[in-house]
């Protein structure tokens, strides 16, 4: 048996912490701890019902503990419409994407169902990811959104410089519908980040 230093009850040999208080009996086991011919590692607890997990220390052992849900804000409502209009180009951009190969009704099908899976997945990983706290500021917010659009922009430039008539052309069409759906995704991934 262990006394405990801060109220002197005694516990079992086996028990790291004090069934009266929740003090640890570490430091004041030790010397017993070392008489032992067996060791027991530190995620060993007594499978006993005697010992059971009804004191507080060792019930915190295997309690989950999460963050409290952030607040909802005007600007958390800013976000979560701004993630949701870039999702919406993005699936734009994949529908556009699919219909520059062909016109026919498969692709545009294909098209459409895409863009849909899009948006459900969009609507499934803002429900995931709803209360995370979120890392970048206002200010870098905006910078995301400023750099990503131009960026998209000169590459529509680039685009249509290399593809003069690319709503004719397959291949401009087809990269045109990739910038859109690529600006999309980056300006969603920051709205959530």
């Amino acid at each position: 048996m262990v006394q405990c230093p801060r109220c002197d009850t005694l516990n079992p040999d086996t028990n790291r912490y004090c069934d009266q208080c929740g003090s640890s009996l570490v430091a004041s086991n030790f010397t017993s701890l070392s008489a032992q011919s067996e060791y027991t590692s530190q995620n060993d607890y007594p499978s006993s019902p005697e010992y059971g997990y009804s004191t507080a220390s060792q019930m915190l052992f295997y309690q989950k503990i999460s963050p409290p849900k952030p607040k909802i804000t005007v600007i958390w409502i800013a976000r979560a419409i701004l993630y949701f209009i870039a999702m919406f180009f993005a699936g734009a951009g994949l529908f556009g994407s699919f219909t520059s190969i062909s016109s026919s009704h498969t692709m545009v099908g294909l098209g459409l169902f895409f863009w849909l899976g899009l948006l459900v997945a969009a609507v499934v990983l803002f429900l995931r990811v709803r209360y995370r706290i979120q890392h970048l500021r206002f200010w870098q917010l905006v910078g995301w959104i400023c750099g990503t659009t131009v960026g998209a922009f000169m590459a529509t430039i680039l685009d249509s410089a290399f593809f003069p008539d690319f709503s004719k052309n397959l291949a401009g069409s087809f990269l045109f519908g990739c910038i859109v759906l690529l600006y999309g995704l980056i300006i969603a991934g920051a709205a959530l980040w």
